[in-house]
């Protein structure tokens, strides 16, 4: 058995000494070694009297589940418990089970998601969240939402009301920020189509943005006149449009695929395998949940899709 562990749970001897001289091989400074045998020792006492070089790769996930879902321990705190845990497995204990442990999943699960991330912004209502992208943000946009915060926030919550996917809110939101930066803070309430023509026109000539990008900002500013302040834009001819360059997709072959997917393992192939054979999109996949399974018909039910509609797929 590599290393000793008292039956108090704790680090000594030739363990706590070789896990010293790891974590100054591993840079950690000197007067956080305490604080990282502390984290070791609170894994160790969690693993209920077994010895950690006998947990499974899988039991050791369980336990760092565990220990992420604690509201007592702090980001900072659970990333310092993944490396202390890492360091006695890997270097001091000789364990197997952590050669198939992923550890910089685990790193990264340290990181509590943001108020505006992806997953967890819709939890905010419009107001909620244009309050934090003002607090948290600097410079000419910061300055721009706090000015025009009533009008952004009808805006976003008008997108809302028609079931829009969140990526399309943010990129919607942005552009109109951009738009009024554009218009040296002006109100849109006080700026029609012809501003509108010179921003997209400005979009190609000085930005050099492809023909989506450039559609992406005319929908949302359409959207803006249109549906927020009711007063339609009409046709917008007179600006230059961004030419749309001719691509032939590239598909890969299915043995090009197996042999991609046999790459990954864990939770990386099974989503990156829902996504290739179902064609859901990322976020449709990684915010699945287990009830919308239909095992028994074999199929998928994507409850919260592009447009706010429900999906099925086989």
């Amino acid at each position: 058995m590599p290393g000793q562990i008292h039956t108090d749970h704790a680090l000594a001897g030739q363990t706590r000494t070789g896990f010293e001289t790891w974590l100054t091989r591993e840079g950690i400074p000197s007067k956080s070694h305490v604080y990282y045998r502390h984290r070791a020792n609170q894994f160790i006492k969690s693993a209920n009297g077994r010895h950690p070089a006998e947990l499974s790769a899988k039991e050791v996930g369980e336990l760092l589940e565990r220990f992420g879902r604690d509201e007592n321990l702090a980001d900072w705190q659970f990333g310092q418990l993944v490396d202390a845990v890492r360091i006695l497995l890997t270097h001091c204990l000789a364990s197997t089970a952590a050669k198939h442990i992923d550890w910089e999943y685990w790193k990264g699960s340290a990181s509590s998601l943001s108020a505006d991330h992806t997953t967890t912004a819709r939890e905010h209502s419009p107001d909620e969240l244009v309050y934090l992208k003002v607090s948290r943000g600097a410079g000419e946009y910061a300055d721009i939402r706090k000015k025009h915060r009533e009008l952004i926030v009808r805006f976003v919550t008008e997108i809302r009301a028609r079931g829009y996917a969140y990526k399309t809110e943010e990129a919607y939101e942005q552009w109109v920020v951009r738009y009024i930066a554009f218009c040296k803070g002006e109100s849109p309430t006080t700026t029609g189509a012809d501003h509108v023509a010179k921003y997209l026109n400005d979009l190609v000539v000085s930005g050099n943005v492809s023909a989506s990008t450039q559609n992406q900002a005319l929908n949302a500013l359409i959207f803006l006149y249109k549906k927020v302040l009711g007063a339609p834009l009409g046709q917008l001819e007179n600006f230059a449009r961004s030419k749309r360059k001719k691509h032939v997709p590239v598909v890969m072959s299915r043995i090009e695929v197996r042999a991609l997917l046999n790459e990954l393992d864990g939770w990386q192939q099974n989503i990156a395998s829902l996504l290739y054979g179902t064609g859901m999109r990322v976020m449709e996949g990684l915010t699945l949940r287990v009830k919308d399974i239909d095992f028994q018909y074999g199929r998928i039910h994507v409850c919260q899709a592009k447009g706010n509609i429900v999906r099925s797929r086989h």
